[in-house]
């Protein structure tokens, strides 16, 4: 009786791991081609940044890349993305030695972060504030420029356009309603204290200039028609100076 009760016992054991195995091979089957079907959704999943176009893990909505996800491409990003785009913080990897982490809004880096980079051979990192993806500072409410005095001259815009590989350069142009004008002043003189001094046609300037830069500008205009239909020339004179480095256009409107 006791030899026949265990051969009993052995025998259901065996049928339960029987079963658990056709159960496990049951589920296997199911959920396979479930697993499959949603890596094929991820991978269908899309990234609008084009250099980010490739691979996308991560997650979704709407088929476009939203939440957190990894994308790569010619370059690499992982991070928080939002409606195609990254968004919020993440860490963008170029295909050099380069890499951003901090903050960015619809794929451009934007708020504040660290650009990590070699120089000379050496690692060194910019930290600060981005605004569509141009460096503006260390502080958002950083000076970065000054019209130390001018006259004949309605108004100046000093306009940021970056951090070009380095390039350091102040272009100037004049306008008048909303048109360069640089042709038809006469008698001017531009003293900057660094960089070489540049003639484009419509403008000019310096390049290769080193922070904070300072100049001192001056011509004579036609002044605008009176009444009688004559305008007689002024004299415009402009003292300013550019705090951040980078690449800067310096519009004189008179």
């Amino acid at each position: 009786m006791h030899k026949f009760g265990k051969s009993l016992e052995e025998s259901n054991i065996n049928e339960n791991q029987n079963l658990m195995k056709k159960l496990i091979g049951l589920m296997l089957f199911f959920l396979i081609p479930m697993f499959m079907v949603a890596q094929q959704k991820q991978t269908d999943c899309k990234v609008l940044v084009e250099d980010l176009q490739g691979v996308y893990r991560g997650e979704c909505k709407k088929g476009l890349a939203h939440g957190q996800g990894s994308a790569q491409g010619k370059h690499i990003y992982e991070g928080e993305f939002k409606k195609g785009y990254p968004d919020g913080e993440g860490k963008y990897i170029w295909a050099g030695d380069d890499y951003y982490e901090g903050q960015f809004k619809k794929g451009k880096r934007n708020g504040y972060g660290k650009h990590f980079m070699m120089v000379d051979g050496k690692s060194s990192f910019i930290e600060g504030y981005w605004v569509n993806d141009a460096y503006v500072g260390k502080s958002k409410n950083e000076k970065k420029y000054n019209t130390i005095s001018k006259s004949g001259i309605e108004r100046v815009n000093y306009i940021f356009k970056g951090l070009d590989a380095g390039k350091n350069e102040i272009i100037i142009r004049i306008k008048r309603a909303g048109n360069d004008f640089i042709g038809d002043v006469e008698q001017l003189n531009i003293s900057g204290d660094s960089g070489d001094m540049v003639d484009i046609p419509g403008r000019f300037g310096y390049e290769n200039v080193n922070f904070p830069f300072k100049a001192t500008l001056s011509f004579a205009a036609p002044g605008k028609m009176t009444v009688s239909g004559a305008g007689m020339n002024i004299q415009c004179k402009l003292n300013f100076e550019i705090l951040l480095e980078g690449s800067w256009e310096v519009v004189i409107f008179i």
